[in-house]
């Protein structure tokens, strides 16, 4: 089963289930992102919200 992110924020997300969803993961993998795990988290809840303030 997999855990969908839904409305919540990456941060708080993670923070509940300390994994990040296949979407975000996706995300960094496009992005090559590689980096510890927190410095990720932060990377993508800044994207996260860039997306959520041009759509």
């Amino acid at each position: 089963m997999e855990l969908e992110q839904d409305n919540n924020s990456i941060e708080d997300f993670y923070e509940k289930h300390k994994k990040l969803s296949s979407a975000n993961q996706l995300k960094a993998r496009l992005c090559r992102l590689n980096m510890p795990l927190n410095e990720l988290v932060d990377r993508l809840f800044k994207l996260e919200v860039l997306e959520r303030h041009f759509s």
